[in-house]
């Protein structure tokens, strides 16, 4: 049951980003690590985006195994936006994995507004890619975000992400969205 609920919970957000979001960007790449979670949230968030606009989006699934593939068919894909969708089981396997996979994004000087999915995918682990100083650069050189939900306020939440002088994330909230009744109801439950 719980793994239906957190299914569900992955849906109505990819909704809110999707629709909302990602609304005013023509070109969206969704970079997902490979595991049920989060592919199902990059689904709601394609078929929200689409359906809320005729522009262009393509999912990309990386692992350790294509990084360098997927890193072409992002930067030959020339995206406004990338939405990084990662989180899982192993925690070091995704820092491992998400540190490469930007410092080769840098590498390839790929500009795009980067947000990062932060409610599976917690801000430490993006804290710990900056460790490198072309990670570092990389979220320096585009437009930052972070994407949170505050369950008793109702809101799911776009955040800037600063980077301090200790090298440690600072969110500022630039908007909110409403999440809905039953949306509300999940978080309220599972918590």
């Amino acid at each position: 049951m719980e793994k239906e609920i957190r299914a569900q919970r992955r849906v109505y957000l990819g909704n809110i980003i999707g629709n909302r979001i990602l609304s005013d960007y023509n070109k969206i790449v969704v970079v997902t690590q490979d595991n049920l979670l989060n592919n199902i949230l990059s689904a709601s968030i394609e078929s929200s985006y689409l359906d809320a606009s005729l522009s262009r989006f393509i999912n990309v699934i990386v692992s350790r195994d294509n990084e360098s593939r997927a890193v072409e068919k992002i930067t030959s894909f020339s995206p406004e936006a990338i939405v990084f969708v990662f989180g899982g089981e192993n925690r070091e396997e995704t820092v491992d994995l998400l540190k490469s996979l930007l410092s080769k994004l840098y590498a390839a000087e790929c500009h795009a507004d980067l947000f990062f999915e932060t409610v599976n995918f917690e801000k430490e682990i993006l804290e710990k890619t900056i460790s490198l100083e072309n990670v570092l650069r990389f979220l320096e050189e585009n437009n930052s975000y972070a994407i949170t939900i505050d369950p008793d306020e109702g809101v799911v939440m776009l955040n800037e992400i600063v980077i301090n002088k200790d090298k440690k994330i600072e969110l500022y909230t630039l908007s909110e969205y409403p999440i809905t009744f039953d949306h509300g109801k999940l978080l309220k439950n599972s918590s």
